[in-house]
Formats: structure tokens, C-alpha cells, sequence
């Protein structure tokens, strides 16, 4: 009887061992569950902040684009003033050239008239 409860409290022990080590890789187990699970929170967490910064980007892209289309019809608009104020100082100097011709001949005209004028005045007071 007592190599009996001897082979039993040996049996008792090794059972005792077994559970105990049981338990510490249940409770390494639950730790790694738990590494896992604040790794996959923290993931989430993460992405959803990508996520978030990604559609910022988008929304600021399309108003830049926005702006783009805009500044880009101003330019247009721009130009074709620019080109119409170009027409108008090409027709204005156009028109400056032509009067200073009509003006050069004018004085012409004037000095020929003074010195006809002058030629009739001589020729007469002669008479």
C-alpha cells in the first residue's frame, strides 16, 4: 500500500508539473493573443488615419485643380485683352504715322505758301 500512494503522489506530481506548465503556455498564449490583438488596433488605427489623410490630399488636389481651371481661364482672358490692347497700339501708331505725314506735309504746303506768298508780295511792291 504505500509503494501505492508512493507510485500515486509521483503520479499527483507529474500531473502537477503538467498542468503548471499547461497553464504558463495558455497564459503565453493569451499574452500572444493580446500582442496580436493591440498590433491588429493599432493597425486599424493607423490605417484609418491613412485613410483620413488620403482623402484630405484628394479634396485638396481638386480644389488646387479647381484653382488650376480657374487661373487658367483668367490667363485666357488675359490674353486676349493683351492682344486686343496690341491691335489698338498698332492702330494708334498707324494713326500717328499717318497724321505725322499729313503734318510734314501741311508745313510743306505752309512754307511753299510763304514763300509764294513772298515772291507775289516782292513782285507787287516792285509794281
Amino acid at each position: 500500500m504505500e509503494m501505492a500512494a508512493d507510485d500515486a503522489n509521483r503520479g499527483r506530481a507529474e500531473c502537477e508539473k503538467i498542468i503548471k506548465k499547461m497553464q504558463q503556455q495558455v497564459a503565453d498564449v493569451q499574452r500572444e493573443i493580446e500582442d496580436e490583438r493591440r498590433a491588429k488596433d493599432e493597425a486599424v488605427e493607423q490605417t484609418s488615419a491613412v485613410e483620413r489623410r488620403v482623402t484630405s490630399v484628394m479634396e485638396e488636389l481638386e480644389d488646387i485643380r479647381s484653382q488650376l481651371e480657374s487661373a487658367e481661364r483668367a490667363r485666357k482672358a488675359a490674353d486676349g485683352k493683351l492682344n486686343e490692347a496690341n491691335d489698338q497700339v498698332t492702330e494708334l501708331n498707324s494713326s500717328v504715322n499717318s497724321l505725322t505725314n499729313v503734318k510734314r506735309k501741311l508745313e510743306n504746303d505752309v512754307v511753299t505758301l510763304q514763300v509764294e506768298t513772298a515772291t507775289t508780295s516782292t513782285i507787287c511792291s516792285n509794281y
